[in-house]
């Protein structure tokens, strides 16, 4: 029986692969490498079909459920919420991985329920299934220049930024499993 489930948040598609707004993703999928766990897909009447781990002992015995909603990041919400009822899990039992452009690079904070603060994924989830559930908020920065913040999100990351992106994976991975397990 699955117990908790972590969502990560991200855009479909290879041309988003390594985007800061896909934060989410890459650390659910360093997950899943290092569990040696496959991705399956579960289809959808709807374009808001889900990625997703099957759920796995592979933390102290914790079974949980790991989704890639394949919508885009603005709808999130549908997807995560149809995740939740699949898997039986209660908003307060998942953790949200997500971007965020008010944390400097490489920073990564794990915060209890709140708002959206401006995050479009976030508030469509809020709107779906409120806002009692924790968030791992991987800090991508803001851009230095005038640049607009979603052209920026949507950027990838530039090659020094990959080199520090496996390190964050790796820190964002163990705040995972100690969450997975925090009774």
């Amino acid at each position: 029986m699955v117990t908790r489930m972590l969502a990560g948040l991200g855009n479909p598609g290879n041309r988003y692969h390594l985007t800061r707004h896909n934060a989410g993703f890459c650390v659910l999928d360093y997950i899943a490498n290092f569990l040696q766990a496959k991705w399956k897909i579960k289809p959808s009447e709807t374009e808001s079909a889900l990625i997703y781990l099957n759920s796995t002992e592979g933390v102290e015995r914790v079974q949980f459920a790991a989704v890639k909603p394949l919508s885009f990041m603005n709808l999130s919400g549908q997807p995560i919420q149809k995740a939740l009822k699949y898997f039986r899990v209660e908003p307060s039992n998942m953790l949200v991985i997500h971007d965020e452009i008010e944390l400097p690079l490489g920073e990564i904070r794990l915060k209890e329920g709140g708002g959206h603060r401006g995050h479009n994924g976030l508030r469509d989830i809020i709107a779906k299934v409120g806002a009692d559930f924790f968030r791992l908020r991987i800090g991508v920065g803001r851009p230095q220049t005038n640049q607009e913040v979603a052209s920026y999100v949507l950027s990838p990351f530039d090659s020094l930024e990959q080199k520090l992106l496996h390190s964050v994976c790796e820190k964002a991975t163990e705040i995972c499993f100690s969450w997975l397990q925090t009774p």
